[in-house]
């Protein structure tokens, strides 16, 4: 696993644990090398994620579903062992945390779809230069992701929207203006500064990453292409949108 898996491994994990528990922004030091652990030790995704889901699920059947999930991605630290342990004698190694929403094709395709005609409606009335840029490059993305879903081979839907979502945070933080770049570092280094020292160099790395894609949410209102609390509609569709975008019908590369 390379490094830049690693950081995309503990970054899913931090996303499935905090949408679950419903609040916070960002894993304790100690949750992050756990986490981090287990991409070492090559534990699926799919298992840390249907462990910890699981778990959940045990424990708002033990303490009723008011009671807060427990805040420490560490109470969960031996199902994930145990699970792991269990696929590992079916022979269970996928490495790509497949369990979203969109088991079948069409499901998949009315995700992408959904994402689109979000993406055009935002767009139309987003005042930034950058920003627009970003999400034409995010819509001609999506349109090469719904054709390659109706291939032959399908790839999964979750990791290409997790891509697609990074290269748009990226694109908009390469061309933004240095003074607002400026203002996002001064805004997120005495975090980073606190963490310094108690955290490796990749998840201090990842750590500020996230800081920064979260300032740039909340005062930008960049839409996020990758979201694991969004809702998606359920119904199924296998046509593409009719509506299209100013500046976005190109779709070549």
């Amino acid at each position: 696993m390379t490094s830049q898996d690693t950081l995309s491994y503990i970054r899913t994990v931090e996303q499935l644990f905090l949408v679950l528990r419903r609040q916070g922004l960002m894993l304790s030091p100690l949750d992050m090398q756990l986490a981090k652990s287990w991409a070492d030790a090559n534990i699926p995704l799919r298992v840390v994620c249907r462990a910890i889901i699981d778990s959940c699920d045990r424990y708002k059947q033990r303490f009723g579903s008011q009671r807060p999930l427990p805040t420490s991605l560490r109470y969960f630290g031996a199902a994930v062992v145990e699970e792991a342990e269990k696929q590992q004698a079916h022979h269970f190694s996928q490495e790509i945390f497949d369990a979203d929403p969109a088991e079948t094709r069409n499901n998949a395709l009315t995700v992408v779809d959904h994402l689109i005609e979000e993406l055009i409606l935002i767009g139309q009335s987003e005042p930034e230069a950058v920003v627009r840029t970003a999400y034409r490059n995010a819509y001609r993305g999506l349109i090469r992701l719904r054709q390659d879903l109706l291939s032959s081979t399908p790839p999964a839907l979750l990791p290409r929207l997790d891509q697609l979502d990074t290269q748009l945070m990226n694109d908009v933080w390469q061309h933004m203006s240095d003074d607002l770049r400026n203002q996002v570092e001064e805004a997120t280094q005495p975090q980073i500064e606190t963490l310094r020292g108690k955290l490796g160099v990749m998840a201090l790395a990842e750590h500020h990453r996230m800081l920064k894609e979260e300032w740039l949410v909340q005062h930008l209102g960049l839409f996020r292409l990758w979201d694991p609390g969004r809702k998606m509609p359920p119904t199924e569709t296998t046509s593409p949108p009719q509506t299209t975008i100013a500046d976005h019908q190109d779709t070549r590369p």
